[in-house]
């Protein structure tokens, strides 16, 4: 599979201006969440649900959950079960091509 920027290459290079916009907003996306859950040093593991983002987080207390939700995250959830584990809510909209362009930018 492409990575995220791959596509956006080859999405200048074609006329479709939708698949550029989605895909620049899916990295800007991703570049926001990352900054607000504290940095890609802060990152163990990144996986994806049918809506969200799902990571592992050395530290979750850096998670500056306002900060996720201005970047278009629907929801931020602390999952009782996962001790490091924090899910962004996106939707099924947007949750692929997040996360493609989130572990690009790891």
């Amino acid at each position: 599979m492409a990575s995220i920027f791959e596509r956006i290459t080859e999405a200048f290079k074609s006329d479709d201006g939708e698949v550029v916009k989605e895909a620049v907003k899916a990295a800007a996306t991703a570049g926001n969440i990352l900054q607000a859950v504290g940095g890609k040093e802060n990152v163990e593991s990144v996986a994806n649900c049918a809506t969200r983002l799902r990571l592992t987080l050395k530290d979750t207390s850096k998670v500056d959950y306002a900060g996720c939700m201005a970047a278009g995250a629907i929801g931020v959830v602390k999952p009782e079960d996962e001790a490091n584990g924090v899910h962004v809510v996106l939707g099924s909209d947007k949750v692929q091509n997040v996360t493609d362009a989130f572990k690009e930018l790891l």
